[in-house]
């Protein structure tokens, strides 16, 4: 508890089912620090994330730290928050 109230470390909040970006290599000074491609978050244990790419299929298992929340398309937004 003391280590993690020096770091001060936080819960995750990502959850099965969301959309996140995938943390890339820095190949030069102009290439972005995430991947274009989103991925959706298939299955969360401890700190270990396992994504699935929404184009391809492709999975790969990292970090927390490797990946950033992705913020709900229009499209999705209008879907979700619609009353009636």
């Amino acid at each position: 508890m003391y280590a993690d109230k020096r770091a001060n470390a936080k819960p995750s909040l990502m959850r099965e089912g969301d959309t996140v970006w995938l943390r890339q290599e820095k190949k030069n000074k102009l290439s972005t620090p995430f991947e274009g491609i989103p991925y959706t978050v298939f299955q969360k244990k401890g700190s270990m994330v396992t994504a699935k790419r929404t184009t391809d299929g492709r999975m790969v298992t990292r970090n927390t730290k490797d990946f950033k929340s992705c913020p709900p398309s229009k499209k999705e937004a209008t879907q979700t928050y619609t009353v009636g």
